[in-house]
């Protein structure tokens, strides 16, 4: 999962240096995809309810500031950049959360203390 979160974030990174439609950003939104699909089965297989309930919210949230980006990008507007901003660090969040509950709820099962 770990290494999943360090080449998304190589290959954006690359992409945003010199934002310029062509292979790069090509590239940046297949291995988003992949990401986004790692980590969605990571959360349905493997998490218990009460984590699926409130990333399910985050998830909401990631959609929502996405789909504000999107818009405002569409119609020229730089309020894009914040909405934008906003989703990458909810998925920041999102994801380090995934990563920091499974390895609670799969590798330290016997020093876990209920939250």
């Amino acid at each position: 999962m770990t290494i999943t979160s360090a080449i998304t974030g190589i290959v954006s990174l690359n992409n945003w240096l010199d934002p310029k439609p062509g292979l790069k950003r090509i590239i940046d939104n297949i291995v988003v995809k992949i990401s986004t699909i790692i980590f969605v089965i990571i959360f349905l297989k493997y998490l218990s309810l009460k984590y699926k309930i409130m990333l399910s919210i985050n998830l909401s949230m990631i959609i929502y500031c996405y789909t504000l980006s999107c818009i405002n990008y569409l119609n020229n507007s730089l309020i894009w950049i914040p909405w934008h901003f906003g989703m990458h660090i909810i998925s920041a969040i999102s994801m380090t959360t995934i990563m920091y509950v499974y390895n609670l709820e799969h590798h330290f099962k016997d020093t876990m203390i209920d939250l």
